[in-house]
């Protein structure tokens, strides 16, 4: 497997329910890199008209800067860099990391109803451990589970996104890896799968992790995308 020197900027993505600086400790470990902070945190509400096509068309302005980057995104992040990718021809590789493809309709219902009557604990619980499958954040991170709770109406719009979103194989000019955790492959497997078959894609498993690798196992994760875009890009 030949190295790579990463002089091409590396773009992450972040998901729901995530702000930019969560991903600090694997942009440090693939510099040259951006982490676009996304609309709807820092405060500032997403705007009415804000849509799936808002996001991918922020992420162009962000691409247009950095020609022949390696494009990773996150969850839902995963979606909006999947799309961004089949409208450009000049991505050195793509990097998807547990795409959020689709969602439980009925798990989101759940997390809405608690959302709407104000028990925004539970809201937060059911969407770290349902809808994304981690078990272990509120005992690790008591402040982060509290501040994680100022992004819930972001998060509800987003999932309504995922939720209207209709998968249809990607026509993508573009090398391919995703990643998906050993713990919620159960979750997130299932459409990783699909754009692994649907683009001659390679599949990767992070062993012993789960949706967010990037705040428990960061070493590991930048590792994971390092060699997959080495491969790639061989």
């Amino acid at each position: 497997m030949s190295s790579l020197t990463f002089q091409n900027m590396n773009v992450i993505i972040h998901g729901a329910q995530s702000v930019a600086a969560d991903w600090d400790q694997v942009k440090a470990l693939l510099e040259p890199a951006a982490v676009p902070e996304r609309r709807g945190r820092s405060g500032v509400p997403l705007p009415d008209d804000h849509s799936l096509r808002t996001e991918v068309e922020d992420l162009h302005e962000v691409l247009d800067q950095h020609k022949n980057a390696t494009l990773i995104g996150h969850s839902y992040g995963g979606l909006i860099a999947l799309l961004a990718a089949q409208e450009r021809d000049d991505l050195e590789a793509l990097v998807l990391y547990e795409p959020a493809l689709h969602v439980d309709s009925a798990k989101v219902a759940s997390f809405r109803h608690a959302l709407s009557r104000g028990d925004r604990d539970l809201a937060l619980e059911i969407m770290v451990t349902e809808i994304a499958g981690e078990q272990q954040f509120r005992d690790t991170d008591p402040e982060g589970w509290l501040k994680a709770q100022e992004l819930l109406e972001t998060t509800s719009r987003e999932l309504a996104t995922v939720e209207s979103f209709r998968y249809q194989p990607p026509k993508l000019q573009v090398p391919v890896t995703v990643i998906v955790g050993e713990h919620t492959d159960h979750i997130f497997g299932p459409a990783a799968r699909d754009v692994v078959r649907d683009t001659g894609g390679t599949l990767v498993t992070l062993e012993g992790e789960g949706h967010i690798a990037h705040v428990t196992n960061p070493e590991l994760l930048a590792a994971t995308i390092r060699n997959g875009s080495s491969t790639l890009s061989a």
